[in-house]
């Protein structure tokens, strides 16, 4: 009966993960009440501490190049993940305008979390990593002036 009222409940975040990093606190300009209640509603990912080693369980954010657990927010537009304490510096909320995409460039940049990637997703990943790593290894190099 205990677990029935809290079966349709997100899981719980810990306290140390409903805000960035003093680093980033200090450089962003965020409201830290909307931050914590937009990561307790699963809107944004829980601010994680990144680590430097990767790992197939681990997920890299392209800006800051460190690996998170636990998934990362994606770009509603192209897709491209980023962690919550890239975001908050990229989106500033005292913007007066749209701010773009760091990836696309499109305007009125927003992100989604959708939690962790199933395994089948991270296999995908790797797969197109791996080719897109081939192939820039066969591009023939330029053909140089005399």
């Amino acid at each position: 009966m205990g677990n029935q009222a809290s079966a349709g409940r997100p899981p719980q975040v810990s306290p140390e993960h409903l805000r960035p990093s003093p680093k980033v606190s200090q450089r962003a300009e965020f409201d830290e009440r909307a931050l914590r209640r937009a990561i307790l509603e699963r809107r944004l990912a829980p601010c994680t501490r990144g680590q430097d080693e990767a790992s197939p369980h681990l997920d890299e954010c392209p800006i800051c190049m460190l690996n998170f657990p636990g998934g990362l927010n994606r770009s509603s537009c192209c897709k491209q993940p980023i962690c919550t304490e890239c975001y908050l510096q990229v989106a500033p909320r005292m913007s007066s305008r749209g701010v773009s995409c760091p990836f696309c460039k499109k305007d009125n940049y927003t992100v989604g979390y959708f939690g962790p990637p199933s395994a089948a997703a991270r296999a995908k990943a790797r797969q197109e990593e791996q080719l897109a790593l081939a192939s820039a290894r066969k591009e023939p190099e330029p053909a140089r002036g005399n």
